[in-house]
Parts: structure tokens; sequence; C-alpha cells
């Protein structure tokens, strides 16, 4: 998917060599055959999730916080400067939710684009409301699956996902699929679930992800996996209780 030159709701697709046009502000290509892989994908692909996902009863709840060693606020203060962008860039929000971190992206990009991917219609339906609610033109909402990117290579100047990596049932081929549509130089920043390096909290970490679809990972062991995927200056921003912040570089 390249973005047209000017103004319009038409995308032409380079895999298919069709057509796409947004449905109620959605770009929509993902099949309606496609099932959440997993319990908690599930729980994401409902309305009621996505209207509380950023306020006080999810992402910004005392809980969370006490989990992650830091607020919502703090995190994204120490995301935005990690990723360091300026005016006419093009950013991809993956697995956006209803947007907290996309809609400030497209603030701080009042010459640029926001794009946010995800693979559940109540959320990006969230997002597009909220987005409206602001005011928000700059930006563009994508139905679509995390590890199989509907972009062209080269197309963006940063990747941020935050709050998603331990979702994905195949966190290597997704890292492949950032770093393709990732131009040269540009940044990946991460917050994910950490897990202690300790046999019982691996022990843990295993069952969840059997039986909800929750991983999570040793800081360390997911530098290695930017490494193989071709990422280098990767720093740890955050590790601390249940989370941790990352940003690597493709090279």
């Amino acid at each position: 998917m390249r973005w047209p030159a000017s103004s319009s709701d038409q995308f032409r697709c380079e895999r298919c060599s069709t057509t796409q046009v947004l449905v109620d502000g959605v770009l929509d290509l993902l099949p309606d055959a496609a099932r959440p892989a997993s319990f908690m994908q599930s729980v994401m692909e409902r309305a009621s999730i996505a209207r509380i996902y950023e306020t006080h009863l999810w992402r910004r709840s005392i809980l969370v916080r006490a989990a992650t060693g830091l607020s919502f606020e703090q995190e994204y203060a120490l995301i935005f400067e990690a990723a360091a962008i300026a005016g006419g860039r093009v950013v991809l929000d993956l697995a956006c939710g209803s947007g907290p971190y996309l809609r400030r992206f497209a603030l701080a990009l009042p010459r640029g684009l926001a794009v946010g991917l995800d693979r559940s219609r109540p959320m990006l339906r969230e997002a597009r409301r909220r987005a409206q609610r602001e005011g928000l033109t700059n930006l563009l909402l994508v139905h679509a699956d995390a590890g199989d990117l509907p972009f062209a290579p080269n197309q963006f100047d940063l990747v941020n996902c935050c709050a998603a990596f331990h979702l994905f049932p195949a966190v290597d081929q997704v890292l492949r699929e950032v770093r393709r549509v990732l131009r040269p130089g540009g940044r990946l920043t991460v917050a994910a679930f950490r897990r202690r390096p300790t046999d019982l909290s691996a022990r843990f970490a295993e069952r969840r992800r059997r039986v909800a679809g929750v991983d999570a990972f040793l800081p360390s062991e997911f530098a290695a996996r930017l490494e193989r995927a071709g990422f280098g200056e990767t720093h740890c921003l955050h590790a601390r209780r249940a989370w941790f912040l990352m940003v690597a570089t493709k090279t």
C-alpha cells in the first residue's frame, strides 16, 4: 500500500493491484473469516473494552501503573523522546487500539501522517470516534494483521508498538515485517510485558501464553530477537516490575 499523492479516500494495493476505499473511516484489509488467535485477542474485539481501553479502568488504571512501574504519561514521554519524530514524518502505530498513542503522534505531525493498524474493528471504530472528536485529519486507520503488513517497503520513519507484542502469536514474523516497512535508519519503539530471569517466571509466562495468549519477555531476549530481525542500536528505556520499554533502529 502506498499513500495517494493528494488528499483521497482511495489507496492502491501493490500486492493485489486493486484500489481500496475507506469504509466508515477505516481501510478494511482483513477478511471477515480472520478469527482472533487467542483468548486475549478475542477480548480486544469487544466494543465494551474498546470504550474503556485508554481510561482509568484499563490503560490508565492504578493497577496497570503498579504493575508497570510508571504511569501512562511517563511511558508516553519516554517513547516519544526515543521516537524522535519531527514535522513531516510518516509513522505507524502498530496494534493502535483506540488510539492513545496514535492521536498524539498525529498532533505532533502537522505536516505528516499517523497510520494506526489493528485487527480489532471495535478498537478502530473507537479510535476514529476519538480522532473526530479531537478534530484530527492527518491519520489513517487500517484493519489488518501485524504479521502481514499491507505496506510497501521503506514507508515509515517510525513504527510504534506499545502493549501488543506479548499478544502476537508470531513475534519474529512481526519484527521482520516491521523492519521491511521501516525506512533505513527508522526506529521501532516497544512497550511489552517483562518477565523475571527465573525458572518460575518462565513457567508462568509459558502457561499464560498457552491459556490466554499473553506472553512476556526478558528485555535481553527481546533485544536478541530484534538483532536477529536486522535491527541495531537497541536501547532499553525502562525495565521494572512487569513492563519494559525499548527502542531499536533499522540498520
